[in-house]
Order: C-alpha cells, then structure tokens, then sequence
C-alpha cells in the first residue's frame, strides 16, 4: 500500500518528482564522476580528473537544493531566495573552474590509445541528460518555486557540460589523425558552452534580483 501510495504521489505531485529525480540524477552523476576519474587516472587526461570533481560538486549542490525544496514548505520567500543567490553564485564559481581545464583538453596534443567504449558511454549519459533537461524545461514553468527552477538550471549546466566531455572524449579517440579540425571546433564549443552556462547563470541572478 505505501509503495503504490509513493508511485501515485510521483505521478501526481510534481514537486515531488522533482525533487525524486534530482536526487537519482545527482546518485547518476556520481557513477559518471567516478568513471570520469578512472578514465583520467588510467590515461592521465587532466580534463577527465578535473570533471571527476566538477561533478562530484554538481552533484553535492543538486541534492543540498534538493533537500531544501524537500523543506520548502517550512521556509519563508526570503529563505528561498537566499539559497537560490548562494547556489547560483556557486555554480558560477564552479563554470569558471572550468576554463583551465577546458584549456588544457583544446592545447593538450598527447597521443593516447583509447577505444570508442569511452565514447559511446558519454554519449549515452549526455543522451539522458539533455533529453530530461529538455522534458524539466517544459515542466518547470508551471512552479514560481525558485528552488525547483534552480534544479532544472542544474540539470541544462550538466547537460551543457556532458556535452563538452564527449566532445573532449572524441577528441582523444581521434588523437591519431590531424586534429586541426577538431581542435578549432572543440574551442569555438567550449567558449560557446561555457558562455551559455555563465549566461544562463548571471541572467537567474539578476532577475531574481529584480522579482
């Protein structure tokens, strides 16, 4: 009775899936982390050690802001709001932590032995992370809860961030072949991604500000 009780209040009560799948994404994002770091470690690519802790601490944000709109009922408009202005200051400190690394994978020109395994697995995470990026967006706008829309910004800086890591794995899969392409590609993105997730993180900010 109480499984099927939790199912119809998942279906039924958006605030709770929500929060539900915040939390399953964020236990996602620590497997991947931990692939990340293992590939880095066996390897030695800098970006993939690097992102290991990014997401580690993408996902330690997600499921504290989780929590609190878990509690959100028993915090004030103001309380919400300062928890949304700290966590959005952290994700912009956590973007720019990004562009050493991001600089490294554009210049870093070591040969390295990798099979498409690496690939296909960042590219089936980044799959799922832009498909329910893409599925919160449509469904956030139903709330005014700034708790829950700062988990959906959460979930499109992941995404975006996904994205640069299969861009930086492929990268590494081609190594053997003139890159020149790829390597001018690879930075015009990384700017771009790295631009919307600043972006989308100031533009919150100040309209928060502003309401």
């Amino acid at each position: 009775m109480e499984e099927n009780s939790l199912i119809k209040k998942w279906k039924r009560d958006y605030e709770f899936r929500t929060i539900s799948n915040s939390m399953l994404s964020s236990g996602i994002t620590v497997l991947f982390a931990g692939y990340n770091g293992i590939l880095g470690m066996k390897y030695g690519i800098i970006w993939n050690e690097c992102i290991c802790v990014y997401y580690c601490l993408l996902a330690i944000l997600r499921i504290l802001v989780s929590l609190s709109a878990a509690k959100s009922d028993e915090k004030s408009i103001a309380d919400k709001n300062r928890i949304y202005m700290i966590s959005s200051v952290i994700l912009i400190l956590l973007s720019l932590s990004l562009v050493g690394p991001l600089a490294l994978m554009v210049m870093n020109k070591k040969h390295v032995s990798m099979t498409m395994i690496p690939a296909i697995s960042m590219a089936t995470y980044t799959t799922y992370k832009v498909v329910m990026a893409s599925v919160n967006l449509k469904r956030v706008q139903r709330t005014k809860d700034v708790l829950l829309i700062q988990l959906r910004n959460i979930n499109f800086i992941d995404a975006i961030v996904s994205v640069l890591t299969i861009q930086n794995t492929l990268l590494v899969v081609n190594s053997s072949a003139d890159r020149q392409d790829m390597i001018i590609l690879s930075a015009i993105s990384s700017v771009v991604g790295l631009g919307m997730i600043l972006f989308l993180t100031t533009w919150n900010i100040i309209k928060s500000r502003m309401q």
